[in-house]
């Protein structure tokens, strides 16, 4: 029998495809395993779900959707690319079942090119959380954490939705949130920093594999790959080494073409300007 794995995510109407992408990545390379997908969404219609759904029954696993309701997040500051359901993050623990007590959460912008049963059986010796440092160093300063405080990259995390539950970390994560607006960079990925500092386990890299301009190394093999920030595969301009590694999935997954959402005068304006002064 396959032994279970409980993966959750979050997704708007904006990132359907993206999201069946990354699930059909995952249960690719795993196919041994068997996973409960629980689905954050704050109002999909039925023919957005379809793709994410076909995805998950052609691998024999089980989807569940859960209805959030985005107005007990109304403070919560939104601008940039990102909307309310970044948020839906923080909420994990009081939003899944209570009979869970661990849970691995994936964005939708990655690919998952290993398996996964490493970190589901992690050992987090009384931590709160697994996740991959994140590579930009200096720039948690704004938060007020100490030089010795790392940050991390909440894209991939292993969560122990006891250990939350009991201290009620979505609570204090919002609550910094509506309190510290001016401090936020990185949304809810910032609040989770501040409010989990020291209480969260290191990963290697290879979990939560972060490539920026400059960065020769781009081999995807054994990683968990993040588009982050502009480096959006689906982004007409995006030059990331592996954005066709995104294509070829999403082909295989079944899904239509990609339609670039960015390929506006404004954006290759930005690229045009953001090149020039290089």
């Amino acid at each position: 029998m396959k032994s279970q794995i409980s993966i959750c995510c979050a997704v708007d109407s904006s990132y359907t495809f993206h999201l069946a992408t990354m699930l059909f990545s995952l249960f690719h390379h795993n196919q041994e395993e068997e996973f409960d997908v629980y689905l954050l969404h704050s109002g999909l219609n039925s023919q957005e779900v379809v793709p994410i759904e076909r995805i998950v029954n052609s691998f024999s696993n089980r989807l569940h959707l859960i209805l959030v309701d985005d107005q007990v997040l109304e403070k919560a500051p939104i601008f940039g690319h990102v909307s309310i359901a970044t948020y839906f993050r923080i909420l994990v623990p009081n939003l899944l079942p209570k009979g869970l007590s661990r849970v691995l959460y994936l964005d939708s912008d990655v690919l998952v090119l290993v398996k996964v049963r490493r970190i589901w059986e992690l050992e987090l010796g009384g931590h709160l959380l697994a996740a991959v440092r994140d590579g930009e160093g200096v720039l948690y300063k704004y938060l007020g954490l100490r030089d010795d405080e790392p940050y991390f990259n909440a894209g991939v995390l292993v969560i122990d939705l006891e250990g939350w539950r009991n201290e009620a970390i979505a609570e204090k994560a919002y609550k910094f949130l509506v309190d510290n607006p001016e401090k936020i960079k990185y949304w809810d990925q910032d609040a989770l920093n501040f409010v989990l500092r020291d209480r969260w386990k290191e990963m290697g890299s290879e979990w939560n594999f972060i490539w920026r301009e400059g960065l020769r190394e781009a081999n995807s093999l054994g990683r968990i790959i993040h588009f982050i920030g502009e480096h959006k595969p689906w982004n007409y301009y995006c030059n990331h080494p592996m954005k066709g590694l995104y294509h070829s999935y999403r082909k295989k997954a079944g899904l239509p073409p990609i339609k670039f959402v960015q390929d506006s005068l404004t954006f290759r304006m930005k690229a045009f300007l953001k090149n020039l002064i290089k």
